[in-house]
């Protein structure tokens, strides 16, 4: 089984530096075939979500 989950924020919507992040988790029980989550994020999520908050405590637009 495989999943994917997309971690995407709105504001990165058209972002000339979105530049995807894959992470692959493998998960394994006995008696079971492997599972793997998958997350794709961009690299730089965590510098624009810290921008975005601090345009938002300065009264930026959303």
């Amino acid at each position: 089984m495989h999943m994917i989950t997309l971690e995407i924020k709105d504001y990165c919507q058209e972002c000339p530096e979105f530049d995807p992040e894959i992470r692959v988790i493998e998960k394994r029980y006995i008696g079971e075939k492997s599972k793997f989550d998958t997350t794709v994020q961009c690299r730089c999520a965590e510098k624009c979500e810290r921008l975005y908050e601090f345009l938002k405590k300065e009264g930026g637009s959303d």
